[in-house]
């Protein structure tokens, strides 16, 4: 679908859960975008708050936007579901406790056109809630051609994120695709995925997501249950490379290793009934992992630094820990 001048029609899903507080800062940056031609897509997970109240009240005013309903069933299953009811050329992502520059989709969509790019991504902020910048990751303007330099780049995370809420998609990308249904790493299963199928990526110089990161945001890097399916996730992913593109498995297995060494840190200082069984869990994958593609590793890693925790985690866990805790002393 295209609007008056030609220009495509981005389809922005925008999953929704117990999020009054933020929301109407996340929706009117979306329907106050310079690129008008936007269907937005909110999916309401079964809030208990006042946030479906707040969509209706926001579709009342733009017709732009479609109001969707499910019961709790979580992000992946909240985006499916915006997926089902998509109708724009191009698709993107937000979650409801963040919010993006007024000129993101313009900016984004411009440069799809001109590159005829399947994806383009921007940069992001990370930002506190009093709208305050902790940090600005930006990346380096480029256009990568070809599907196997495209998941290269992707899994070797040169000038990428592993968000989907940065980037717009092309809708052919997804025909078939669902997301997985776990609570963590979803959008690494995903864009895998895309990227996958991509021919041409783009990515532009500005920063236009913001990131919030709340004050209780210290809690997320708990350790809990759902967590594991970042190793699950992970190896997904290592099957849908198997076949295709096999060189490039040594990144999925440095991703896997350096995920289970943050995860195994979690759990010793968890108050987990079942920590030993995770610890043990968690080291079986790592030795599977790292057996794999220990002789590639030095070639692979992207610091020496990385290598001696990778090898120490693997070697000795205790001289593993000690040199975290004196190198974020440094």
């Amino acid at each position: 679908m295209v609007g008056k001048m030609g220009k495509p029609l981005i389809s922005v899903i925008v999953p929704i859960y117990n999020n009054e507080k933020f929301l109407k800062q996340c929706l009117d940056s979306i329907v106050n975008q310079t690129y008008q031609n936007i269907e937005i897509i909110l999916v309401d997970d079964g809030s208990h708050d006042k946030s479906l109240e707040i969509c209706h009240l926001y579709s009342k005013i733009d017709p732009r936007i479609l109001v969707l309903s499910q019961e709790n069933k979580g992000v992946s299953c909240a985006r499916n579901y915006g997926l089902e009811n998509v109708t724009g050329e191009y698709i993107g992502f937000i979650d409801s406790d963040d919010y993006i520059s007024l000129d993101m989709y313009e900016r984004l969509i411009d440069k799809a056109i001109n590159e005829k790019a399947d994806i383009v991504e921007c940069g992001y902020f990370e930002v506190n809630d009093k709208r305050e910048t902790l940090k600005e990751v930006k990346f380096d303007e480029n256009v990568i051609i070809g599907n196997y330099d495209c998941c290269k780049n992707y899994l070797k995370y040169i000038n990428t994120t592993n968000f989907n809420v940065n980037k717009i998609y092309h809708n052919s990308l997804f025909r078939g695709l669902k997301y997985p249904n776990l609570k963590y790493s979803e959008d690494y299963y995903m864009n895998n995925q895309l990227f996958l199928r991509c021919e041409k990526k783009a990515t532009i110089s500005d920063s236009c997501y913001y990131y919030v990161q709340h004050s209780d945001s210290a809690t997320k890097k708990d350790f809990n249950k759902n967590k594991m399916d970042i190793i699950k996730s992970g190896n997904d992913v290592l099957k849908m490379y198997e076949n295709k593109y096999p060189d490039l498995l040594i990144y999925v297995h440095i991703y896997i290793l350096n995920k289970i060494r943050k995860l195994y840190n979690q759990v010793l200082i968890s108050n987990s009934k079942e920590k030993k069984n995770y610890k043990n869990i968690l080291i079986n994958e790592y030795k599977k992992h790292y057996s794999a593609c220990k002789k590639e590793l030095p070639f692979h890693v992207k610091t020496r630094k990385n290598l001696i925790v990778l090898t120490l985690f693997n070697d000795c866990r205790i001289i593993h820990s000690l040199f975290i805790l004196i190198s974020r002393k440094i």
